[in-house]
Order: structure tokens, then sequence, then C-alpha cells
């Protein structure tokens, strides 16, 4: 004859010591992940390095969440000013093609960008685009010179990041020879424009 047995919810020691392991598991995988400023500051390195050609989109993704989560970051990586290169970018200026620009929040009611382009006349015309957080501007310019144009008032709320394009007539890169600079400044809707 051959004896059933019968089955038995397991003791409470071993529920616990299957949970002890689960919640060991979980404080370990939480520990060796990398904290989210971590990885910004990681990328923000990478630019301060001499084969540095680009920030990689994943890299961007990155930069944008810190930005969004930690809007204190901005004030650092744009040293105060209200708009500032992520990009190692000597005197606010650009020579690459494709870049990035980190718009703080207005702390005025406006933002007056000011893009000049500099460089010999051979490099001319110059297309300088800017695009994201809801902003989407395309400068032309025929020869060395500057422009600027005003943000509505309150625009920027958060720290955004916007993409820098720089392409010359046919759409093609700009020659080594042709820098492009940004800045900004901000003031109240009632005064005029600096």
């Amino acid at each position: 004859m051959s004896r059933r047995l019968a089955w038995q919810w397991p003791s409470f020691g071993f529920g616990i010591l299957v949970a002890s392991y689960g919640l060991l598991a979980a404080v370990l995988t939480w520990g060796f992940t990398t904290p989210e400023l971590d990885r910004a500051w990681r990328v923000i390195q990478r630019t301060r390095e001499p084969d540095f050609t680009g920030l990689r989109r994943s890299e961007l993704q990155t930069l944008s969440a810190a930005l969004q989560r930690h809007p204190g970051l901005a004030g650092a990586l744009a040293q105060r000013s209200p708009v500032g290169f992520l990009e190692p970018s000597p005197d606010d200026c650009t020579a690459m093609p494709l870049s990035h620009l980190l718009v703080q929040p207005a702390p005025a009611d406006s933002l007056r960008i000011d893009v000049a382009a500099h460089g010999d006349s051979s490099a001319f015309p110059l297309t300088v685009s800017l695009r994201g957080g809801g902003i989407d501007r395309t400068l032309r310019f025929e020869h060395p010179v500057q422009s600027s144009f005003v943000l509505s008032p309150g625009h920027p709320r958060v720290p955004i990041l916007l993409t820098v394009t720089l392409a010359t007539a046919d759409a093609t890169p700009p020659r080594r020879s042709v820098r492009v600079c940004i800045a900004g400044q901000a003031f109240a809707s009632g005064e005029a424009s600096p």
C-alpha cells in the first residue's frame, strides 16, 4: 500500500528566509545602479576629453532627464549664465557643425539670445538652427554679423537643451574657420531689450 503525503504550506521560517534573500537581491541591485547625477557628471567629463567629437543621443537623454529632475544642475553647467554650450566652447563660441546649448529658466520675464557669426567671407552664407524645448529658430547669415531674438515672456520655465546646427547654403557643415557665438541676457518685459 502506498501512503499519500498531504501537501503543507512551507513553514513561517522558510518564508522569512526566502523574503530575506529577495530583499537582499533588491538592495544589491539598487546599490549597484549609478545615480542619475553621476551619469550626468560622466557625460560632462567626457566632453572635456581631447578626443571628444560630440554628444551621443543617449548622453543627451541622460542630461535632459537630469536637468528636468535637478534644475539647479543648469546653473552649474552654464556657469550661472542664462545660456551656455554643453560642449567645450572657448568664449561661448562653437565651430562644431552640431552642438548643444543649455538655456536656463528665465529669471526675468524675457530672455534675449544673441547669435554672432564670425569667419572669412568665403564661408558665408551660413545657416544657424536652434531647435528643442518648444523653440525652432533658423537664422541665416550672409556675412559675419550678429542677430538676436527674444524668447516669449517666462520661457523657458525649466532648463532646456537646444540643438545648434551650423550649415552652409548647400546644407554641408561649415569650414572650421567659422565660429558662432551665442549669449543670452534676461530683461523684464516692461523695459526695452538690452
